[in-house]
């Protein structure tokens, strides 16, 4: 799928403070959940094998990773209790279609998760929820933000097209939209998804941040679209938290806190 460029811009604000201090250089060596993903789709928990995805959207093997146990750093977003402020986005074109709600029987790594229903009907769709940090920007200069998530039903029905998800923030004096879309691994599991806040505008001025549903270009082997259209997705959204905010002295907890901005 080629993503259209999607610049949204958000009022500002000049009142600047740091919720989390800055990591010292060089100390983003590792992942919570195993080797680094290959690609240019970020690097992610263990890597995943598959093949590439379509243009625009790395594939499995370039940054989605399996789960491997409890966060390392204190989560932004755990949904333990509620959807903790998170609402539907901007979407590029199924705005004011997203549904979400919470629940309390799924999660990871501990149970509660928002729950996202996006009404897929074609190819080349997309539906966002995001959280606003408010009137006090957010400094995220070298760090990296992961989300996990499960796509519970629906989607892609077509299994040679690939459904994406896409982690994001918008950053910057024009808070420009930044976002690292990949592939859906094969399987029914919760998966873990980065952005690297370094190909942000600036990320120490972090205005939002949320994660984006894709439906996928269609794109089959033949290099036709496929005739099987993608349909209403349910998707669980699971411990937004960033890699770095704990430091190199980090000792690996489970981070299963609302600790957030």
């Amino acid at each position: 799928m080629i993503r259209p460029a999607v610049v949204i811009v958000l009022a500002t604000t000049a009142a600047l403070a740091a919720c989390v201090p800055p990591l010292p250089g060089g100390s983003l060596g590792g992942t919570a959940d195993g080797a680094a993903g290959t690609g240019p789709g970020g690097a992610g928990g263990s890597a995943v094998a598959g093949a590439a995805g379509t243009a625009g959207i790395a594939g499995p093997d370039a940054g989605a990773g399996t789960m491997s146990g409890g966060l390392r750093c204190p989560g932004l977003a755990t949904f333990d209790k509620d959807t903790q402020g998170f609402a539907p986005g901007l979407s590029v074109n199924l705005a004011g279609s997203v549904r979400i709600s919470w629940i309390g029987t799924q999660g990871d790594p501990a149970p509660g998760a928002l729950s996202v229903g996006v009404p897929f009907t074609d190819y080349n769709q997309s539906g966002d929820v995001e959280h606003q940090l408010g009137s006090v920007l957010a400094n995220w200069t070298g760090y990296r933000l992961h989300v996990r998530v499960k796509v519970g039903s629906g989607g892609n029905a077509d299994p040679s097209t690939w459904m994406g998800v896409e982690p994001y923030a918008h950053a910057g004096y024009a808070s420009s939209f930044c976002g690292a879309p990949q592939s859906v691994p094969p399987g029914d599991g919760w998966n873990d998804y980065v952005l690297d806040l370094a190909a942000c505008q600036d990320a120490s001025m972090v205005s939002a941040y949320g994660v984006r549903l894709l439906s996928g270009s269609g794109a089959d082997a033949d290099g036709g679209v496929s005739a099987q259209k993608p349909s209403l997705a349910t998707v669980l959204v699971d411990s937004f938290w960033l890699e770095g905010s704990c430091g190199a002295s980090d000792g690996g907890g489970d981070g299963d806190g609302d600790g957030g901005v």
